[in-house]
């Protein structure tokens, strides 16, 4: 990969489908997997390969750690060229469209299929603007919306480098993610709700500072040492902070898997070739992290109900989800992106252009 910014990150693309895989099979699969490691039928071979896959699956984990890598690197590449208002709109618009289309369906069906009451306006406003943790609001969408709050915090972190000239003179932004990543540690853990939501900004927020470290040390924006070492204390507090607050997920690996493996990726990236197939699945990974958990009950019901029983039953929830992915990807997501950028076209570069013309 040479450094020419308009070339896409192919590895990237790699690393989204590990994420939503990796996901997809914890949230789903998971039994099944642990069945073929544990039966003493199967083939040890079976048995060997799953095992090795446990970690990488278990409960998402390495998936959702894979996906902020991803976004630090590709946050800190696009900031080079981007001004801060037409990073934000871009990302408010690549976000927000289809997530509140999937909270206004998952309302819909549950009023329609299970009766529920429709939500009060505080927790559907704080809902919608993924502030829900401040208020108490309910997690939704299966409770995957977590992770797109510490997306849309990252955002505005990293576009207040950019107005602060940091992005364009980087060799301390390293340090300035030490010191963020220093304060969320001393700090009480955030969410401070008892449960699976305890510190979850915490521990997973300063991991999308390792995908920036990467993307410095790679461009030699920063000391590769520097880089280096603040990963590796980012790493080592989030363990340390794992055992803390999230016990249940101290006895596995998954985390310092899931960085090794984006290394790999980073590593071997010259040999990862771009195709349709791989362009496509990593421009639905954000709808198949959005529907993936609450709308595959919806799919079993209905599949049930019709009695289609041409493959497993879980094998055709799987492919009518992905379908339906599909659609709202290229239809919901790709609308919300397109309006973004007749935006910025229209209100940022217009007036820059005008500003630079005048000048």
């Amino acid at each position: 990969m040479n450094n020419n910014k308009a070339e896409r990150i192919v590895f990237l693309d790699y690393m989204r489908i590990f994420a939503f895989v990796s996901v997809l099979i914890g949230h789903k699969f998971f039994p099944l997997l642990t069945e073929l490691s544990e039966n003493p039928v199967n083939h040890i071979t079976i048995r060997t390969v799953a095992n090795m896959l446990i970690p990488l699956c278990w409960g998402g984990g390495a998936g959702v750690i894979v996906f902020f890598l991803t976004s630090g690197y590709i946050i800190t590449h696009v900031l080079r060229t981007e001004a801060p208002v037409e990073f934000l709109v871009k990302r408010v618009f690549r976000i927000y469209p289809l997530y509140i289309f999937a909270v206004i369906l998952q309302i819909v069906l549950e009023k329609l299929v299970m009766g529920i009451h429709l939500p009060d306006l505080t927790t559907f406003v704080t809902r919608i603007l993924l502030i829900g943790d401040f208020f108490g609001t309910p997690n939704f969408l299966g409770g995957v919306e977590w992770t797109l709050r510490i997306e849309v915090l990252f955002y505005v972190l990293m576009a207040a480098f950019k107005a602060l000239g940091m992005i364009e003179r980087p060799a301390w932004l390293p340090v300035a993610f030490a010191a963020v990543s220093a304060a969320l540690a001393l700090l009480p853990p955030f969410p401070f709700q008892e449960g699976l939501s305890l510190g979850y900004l915490s521990i997973y927020g300063p991991l999308l500072f390792i995908g920036s470290c990467i993307y410095l040390g790679q461009h030699k924006l920063s000391s590769r040492f520097v880089c280096i070492a603040v990963s590796t204390g980012i790493l080592i507090s989030s363990l340390i902070m794992y055992a803390k607050y999230q016990t249940f997920w101290k006895e596995s690996n998954f985390a310092a898997l899931a960085v090794v493996l984006f290394v790999t990726a980073f590593l071997a990236r010259r040999y990862m070739k771009e195709t349709p197939a791989v362009t496509l699945l990593s421009g639905m990974t954000y709808a198949v992290y959005l529907f993936h958990k609450w709308l595959w009950d919806y799919a079993s019901a209905a599949l049930t109900a019709t009695g289609v029983n041409i493959l497993p039953m879980q094998l055709q929830i799987l492919i009518f989800v992905l379908i339906f992915c599909y659609v709202v990807h290229k239809t919901v997501e790709q609308a919300g992106i397109n309006l973004g950028r007749k935006l910025i076209k229209r209100f940022v570069a217009r007036p820059r252009q005008i500003e630079k013309a005048v000048a």
